[in-house]
């Protein structure tokens, strides 16, 4: 949700592969927005054309979510993520933190392993 508020955040614009999606969702987001090349897939290709790239899209996102140890797409977000270049000045320009999201998985794990959780 945005900052604790309970507004789902959605990414839109400029996604443009798979890797886009994870690194909205492990950043926040509830969902992806994907409507203007998956509309000229379906244009130029029509749905049979849509539905392979969804499917290929839905098989790349799981094989990234496996190599991040991410089961669900919500398991994401304890996935350590680095801010650099043109975002990481964004960000300190307007005094928001990249160093946290950093290092969120050292921060589960301890935390997990501090309650006893089951992995």
């Amino acid at each position: 949700d945005a900052q604790g508020a309970g507004i789902p955040l959605l990414a839109s614009g400029g996604v443009r592969h798979p890797l886009d999606v994870a690194r909205a969702l492990a950043l926040g987001a509830s969902a992806a927005g994907v409507s203007g090349g998956f509309l000229r897939t379906v244009l130029d290709g029509g749905v049979s054309a849509l539905v392979a790239r969804i499917t290929t899209w839905l098989d790349h996102l799981a094989a990234l979510m496996t190599a991040l140890g991410a089961r669900t797409p919500s398991e994401l977000t304890r996935c350590d993520v680095l801010v650099h270049g043109d975002l990481r000045a964004f960000c300190a320009d307007r005094g928001i933190d990249t160093g946290r999201p950093a290092t969120r998985s050292i921060t589960y794990d301890i935390t997990h392993e501090t309650v006893g959780g089951i992995r």
